[in-house]
Parts: C-alpha cells; sequence; structure tokens
C-alpha cells in the first residue's frame, strides 16, 4: 500500500522562510487487514472564537530541522517520521507520518487534537456534528487527490471508509459495545447510524469507520448495514449531551 504524495514532496528539513509552517501529520490505519486507511491529525484552534474549530497543527518558521521539531509537536507520539514539504498558497504544508497510534478509549469534546477520517474532512467537513474543520484543511487536501488516496501496488486507489456511529441514551451500553464490538441489530448486519443524528443522542457514542457498503436512506435518516464485524472499525468512545 503507498501514499503516493511522499514521491513528489521536497524533502529538506530546513525551512528558511518567516511563514506558517503547517503540519500535516498523517497514520495509516491498518486494523481492517484488507483495506488500510488515512486519518489525519487536527487540533482545536487557539483562537478564543474559534475553539470548535479543527485546524493543522501549526509552527512559526523558519526552521533549521523540521525532523527534530516534529517530534517535539507531538510528544503523545513515540513514532513520527518527517517525509517532506509543499508550498500551497503562500504557506508551507510540511508532512509526517504517525507510525504508532492505539485505538482511543474514551474520548472527551474537550480534548485537543482528534484523529480524524478523510470523510469526516472532505464530506462532512466536521467531526461529531460539534467541530467544523476549517476551510483551509478542506482546501488543502482537495488540491491533490495524492493527498488524501492510498494506493495498492497496481497503483489503484483504494476505499475511503465512511463515518458512521452507534449511539445510546444507556451509557453502560455503548460502552460495553466500544469494548466487545457491536451487536447486530437487523438479522445478519450492523447498523450504524449518521452523524446527524447526535444532537439528539443524550448518552453515549461510538464513532467508527465502515468499510464495504454505502449508506441508505430509511425512514427519511441514512443508515449503514455492515455484514462483517470487521469492517467496523471503532475509532473512539464519546459521552455526547443532546442540545
Amino acid at each position: 500500500m503507498t501514499h503516493e504524495l511522499f514521491r513528489h514532496l521536497n524533502t529538506s528539513a530546513s525551512i528558511t522562510l518567516e511563514c506558517k509552517i503547517n503540519v500535516i501529520a498523517s497514520h495509516i490505519d491498518s486494523r481492517n487487514r484488507s483495506i488500510p486507511f488515512l486519518q489525519y491529525l487536527l487540533e482545536r484552534s487557539e483562537k478564543e472564537e474559534e475553539t470548535s474549530t479543527l485546524v493543522f497543527p501549526s509552527i512559526q518558521g523558519p526552521v533549521s530541522d523540521l525532523r527534530c521539531k516534529c517530534v517535539e509537536l507531538f510528544p503523545e507520539f513515540q513514532q513520527i517520521s518527517y517525509v517532506g514539504y509543499v508550498i500551497f498558497n503562500k504557506e508551507v504544508y510540511a508532512f509526517v507520518s504517525i507510525l504508532d497510534i492505539q485505538p482511543s478509549s474514551k474520548i472527551q469534546l474537550s480534548n485537543k487534537r482528534w484523529m480524524c477520517l478523510v470523510d469526516e474532512i472532505l464530506n462532512y467537513r466536521g467531526v461529531l456534528n460539534y467541530f467544523v474543520v476549517d476551510k483551509k484543511c478542506v482546501d488543502f487536501l482537495f488540491s491533490n487527490v495524492d493527498y488524501y488516496t492510498l494506493r495498492d501496488g497496481r497503483g489503484i486507489g483504494v476505499e475511503n471508509p465512511y463515518v458512521a456511529f452507534l449511539t445510546s441514551d444507556n451509557i453502560k451500553h455503548t460502552e460495553l459495545e466500544h469494548y466487545f464490538g457491536p451487536v447486530k441489530q437487523e438479522y445478519d448486519y450492523y447498523v450504524f447510524e449518521s452523524c446527524d443524528e447526535l444532537s439528539a443522542c443524550n448518552g453515549g457514542a461510538i464513532r467508527y469507520a465502515v468499510f464495504g457498503t454505502t449508506p441508505r436512506t430509511v425512514d427519511g435518516k441514512t443508515r449503514w448495514f455492515v455484514r462483517n464485524v470487521d469492517d467496523a472499525i471503532s475509532l473512539s468512545w464519546h459521552l455526547l449531551e443532546s442540545g
């Protein structure tokens, strides 16, 4: 599995410009062995009026050694690899590969950093129906298909999973499903919900990446019907409050 963009980056670790350096930290999740998928790290904006906005982490140039600087920027990870950079709209975008992410347990809305699916960033442009992805992040990733596409050995792009949810007003119920796995709800299928319904939830929610299916509209609501439990990868568990 390859990430083609890494072949076209400037691999210098020195940025001599006095400019903002956006850091694009990605992780290839391979828990679904047949279809690895990309996640990108975004963080909450530090601007007081934009605390529900997710942006790329950034540092200020010039920087003499981006390899060391990126390691310092992400102390929560042990395996960080600086890859290279590009210049887009007069700003530097430096790519970092994260190798050692562990599946999240409980994540609160107050968390600063989030690992986000391509579907959340480019299609929903938001996370959990609570955070909004900054337009600059969307514009940058959309500027090159190789930024958000993994390819197999033949160079063919692989599926990006959808984001979907299991929710319940019974918090303990969702905690158990997050730990032991989802329960089939309709005959041979696991049934997942759209993030559009999270605003009505006053309990627990499990956030998933789902594969091998397309959403259906059932009674005016979006649903994913997944047959194989390996095609539903748990990303995180959350406490939510309606309204």
